[in-house]
């Protein structure tokens, strides 16, 4: 059982919220969204941020959890850290698998997202598995294949990623006779095809 955990947004409902949050907008947050209400964007290698991520991971295993899905790993596309995102990113990631492990020697990390840090060999390392949104269809929300260049190059990083003994997870928004198609490609790239509505208030 993989608990979800939010590395590169805040979200409004979360315990952390209101002692960190509700007097001020502390150093690590922004007022920026990514597409979901009551998310902001953080500047995640702030280490105020890093300590709130940390302790959820601490909390988290000790209700018995197995690991954590990490999601927003992506958010360094959009923000702008000293020394470089992608490395700062590609930092933090580490940081939390080698707390999970010090606790859990067989925490699971899964990623969602930002297949293109799968070229760092320190990333992945640190992590199990990853879980790819939109591979075939569906990048600009509206359903439509993906430019067939765009489903190479994602293709050719997350073979790298499964040859390493990783996980790889495939997420598309789809159903009917599309869904059947597209599932049909995704096992044959030696993937784990998975189908959801995207709204996820539903």
């Amino acid at each position: 059982m993989l608990a979800y955990l939010s590395v590169g947004e805040a979200e409004r409902w979360r315990s952390y919220w209101k002692s960190c949050c509700a007097s001020g907008q502390p150093a690590w947050l922004t007022s920026r969204t990514q597409g979901w209400a009551g998310n902001y964007v953080v500047k995640f290698w702030e280490p105020a941020w890093k300590s709130i991520v940390l302790a959820r991971v601490r909390q988290i295993l000790a209700q018995g959890y197995d690991g954590f899905y990490l999601d927003r790993v992506d958010t360094y596309e959009n923000v702008s850290a000293p020394g470089g995102s992608r490395a700062a990113m590609i930092q933090f990631v580490r940081e939390i698998s080698a707390a999970a492990r010090s606790i859990k020697g067989d925490a699971a990390i899964l990623v969602q997202n930002a297949e293109e840090l799968l070229d760092s060999d320190s990333y992945a390392s640190a992590i199990d598995g990853i879980a790819k949104e939109d591979l075939f269809h569906g990048v600009a929300h509206n359903g439509a294949r993906n430019p067939s260049t765009m489903v190479a190059g994602s293709i050719a990083l997350l073979k790298r990623a499964k040859a390493r003994g990783k996980s790889v997870f495939v997420v598309e928004y789809l159903s009917g006779s599309t869904a059947s198609s597209v599932a049909a490609e995704i096992r044959k790239q030696g993937f784990v095809p998975n189908f959801a509505g995207r709204n996820l208030s539903n």
